[in-house]
């Protein structure tokens, strides 16, 4: 497998420009650089190149933004932001930041004193959630990726191709599954805040 790892061209040109400088900002921090190794590893690279290129295509998009005719891809864009504002008002709501940082302290309904317990507690709690969902995206990566190289070493031409296929659409269906997840976290952290609230609005109406 190691034989099938390759090393870019853009990535020796990067690191050719401006590895020296890191190489020496990083030897001031007390990072040296291992011998051999790159100072601007690969994936950094590849995620300022997608990032240079969605800037590009948003900058694009955004001489065709019209109020009164929008594009077909406006619209679709708006969709999309529709959808993803509407899945945030049903799970987690529109009311505010300084509840939910509240309840690390001292969640709804318990007394002051118990808030040098709960706050690590909670922190841990949220943070695990994080490496939840980190290690859960690694996995499906990982596994994606090792099946690719396997088909490559076996047959290096043609076959992997429909499995790379496969794998945008699952990388695009996994976003929207993450964030439907980091949605529904967030929802969870504030929902008993949100029905005391709107208990409490339902009790004032009826007096």
């Amino acid at each position: 497998m190691e034989k099938l790892e390759h090393e870019f061209w853009i990535v020796q040109a990067v690191n050719a420009a401006l590895g020296p400088m890191v190489a020496a900002l990083l030897r001031a921090l007390g990072r040296p650089v291992p011998p051999g190794a790159q100072p601007i590893p690969d994936y950094l690279v590849m995620a300022a190149i997608v990032v240079v290129a969605w800037t590009v295509v948003c900058l694009i998009v955004r001489r065709n933004l019209s109020v009164e005719h929008p594009g077909r891809v406006q619209i679709l864009l708006e969709d999309g932001l529709r959808a993803v504002q509407a899945m945030m008002h049903d799970y987690v709501g529109h009311k505010g930041l300084g509840r939910y940082l509240l309840h690390f302290a001292a969640p709804p309904g318990a007394p002051l004193f118990i808030a040098p317990i709960m706050l690590p507690i909670e922190i841990i709690s949220h943070l695990s959630r994080v490496l939840s969902l980190s290690l859960r995206l690694f996995g499906n990566i990982f596994a994606e990726d090792l099946v690719i190289l396997i088909l490559f070493s076996i047959v290096p031409f043609l076959v992997p191709l429909p499995m790379m296929f496969l794998g945008i659409i699952t990388a695009l269906l996994q976003s929207y599954i993450f964030v439907l997840l980091t949605t529904i976290y967030l929802g969870g952290a504030v929902a008993t805040e949100h029905g005391e609230h709107d208990h409490g609005e339902m009790v004032a109406g009826s007096v």
